[in-house]
């Protein structure tokens, strides 16, 4: 299990570029439902299958001014985007016609050749548990596709409509996800490929990373929307100055965003008997620990913070690291998810906060404090203001082992 584990987040690490963490391509309502309505739809040149949670077929307008074309599996909701219902200083608002007709329910698989039935199955279970868990506010369209036997046109006819360029993706092994300010009125997407789904050595591992996926649009989906009016708002100049001066994303720091997917990933499946909870993060610790190790004989010293960003995740795990010598992998995934279950332990905050409460809260703290609601979010949820958890976790991360598994009760 440890093999193939580092191996898969060592190519999330390499895939971060293209998943939802990039603003500029950017991972719980009462409406959920737990019960899976499977329409199935073959194309004869790829054998390809769509399966759909309520699916509607009505076509609405929506309450901006672009035409809303219904929401199904495989099709998007609207052709261009819609004009805002309202605009207030630098915020545009809309309400979406799938808010409207309960279609932001819709979980869709979209599979082409070379997916197996298990592989579907397994995607289709994730879906239906993490709406349960936590919520869902907009549809959801996955990919799930076979690098080798997937036609790349049948599958970039369908998904590239879902663009904001009308582009696709290579067939190589992916595990990403995407809500964008761009394409927010089609939903959101995420992509998988065999290695996730179709490898029975993973030891449920697919399942966990399946959920990490949709983790990451449950979190980017909730930086939009505010819950007080029921609706969604884009800030398109604080996203222009987020890419611009590489600063932290609107939904919080990359460990964050990366370790909290990680972390609901291994917490959700291992509740559903898919994986071990206490072997997958006594694994993560000791990957954490030999970036550490491995940092500090060259005199690099290893803070949290310095994983805030892409920019500096890319600084210091490359050449352009002060030292010259790129850090190991992948310490956002293994410590960032290390820091969710220490800030449970210790009693700062909660799985509910954690999970859920911090998310619905971002949009709304990040109005009021442009470009710094991901921190008084931190601090309204996670207990303690995010510059000093930094000084406190990096401390935690030098003590011995041993503390380090009874601290975060993995012993």
């Amino acid at each position: 299990m440890t093999f193939n584990k580092t191996y898969l987040i060592f190519l999330m690490s390499i895939l971060l570029v293209f998943c939802c963490s990039k603003e500029n391509e950017s991972n719980s309502t009462d409406k959920e439902s737990n019960t899976i309505n499977e329409v199935v739809q073959t194309d004869d040149s790829d054998n390809s299958t769509t399966s759909s949670s309520e699916s509607s077929n009505e076509s609405n307008n929506s309450a901006g001014a672009g035409i809303y074309l219904g929401t199904k599996c495989n099709e998007i909701s609207y052709s261009t985007i819609p004009k805002p219902d309202y605009i207030e200083g630098d915020y545009s608002y809309y309400t979406y016609g799938w808010q409207l007709d309960g279609s932001d329910q819709n979980s869709c698989v979209n599979a082409y050749n070379g997916v197996n039935a298990e592989g579907i199955s397994l995607v289709e279970a994730v879906l239906s548990d993490a709406k349960e868990k936590l919520g869902q506010i907009l549809p959801v369209n996955t990919w799930i596709f076979h690098t080798q036997m997937t036609e790349l046109d049948n599958i970039c006819s369908d998904y590239s409509a879902f663009t904001d360029d009308s582009s696709c993706f290579e067939l190589r092994p992916t595990a990403a996800a995407t809500v964008t300010q761009y394409v927010l009125h089609n939903g959101g997407n995420f992509l998988l490929s065999e290695g996730f789904w179709g490898d029975p050595e993973q030891n449920g591992a697919g399942y966990k990373v399946a959920y990490h996926e949709y983790f990451h649009i449950h979190q980017n989906s909730h930086k939009f929307y505010f819950d007080a009016t029921e609706n969604f708002g884009i800030n398109m100049t604080q996203f222009r100055k987020v890419d611009q001066n590489e600063d932290v994303n609107l939904v919080g720091p990359i460990w964050l965003e990366e370790g909290g997917a990680e972390f609901a990933g291994v917490w959700y499946s291992s509740l559903k008997g898919w994986v071990d909870y206490k072997q997958y993060w006594t694994d993560y610790l000791d990957e954490a620990r030999s970036v550490i190790a491995d940092a500090a004989s060259r005199g690099d010293i290893v803070s949290l913070k310095d994983y805030e960003t892409r920019y500096s995740i890319e600084k210091v795990e490359s050449s352009e690291n002060s030292t010259g010598t790129p850090r190991e992998f992948a310490y956002a995934y293994s410590a960032g998810g290390l820091a969710h279950i220490y800030l449970i332990k210790k009693g700062l905050s909660s799985l509910n906060n954690l999970m859920i409460e911090y998310y619905k809260g971002v949009a709304e703290l990040e109005r009021k404090n442009v470009g710094e609601g991901y921190k008084y979010a931190f601090e309204k949820y996670f207990g303690m203001p995010l510059d000093a958890f930094y000084t406190e976790f990096d401390d935690f991360m030098l003590k011995s082992r041993a503390e380090q598994l009874s601290i975060l009760e993995l012993n």
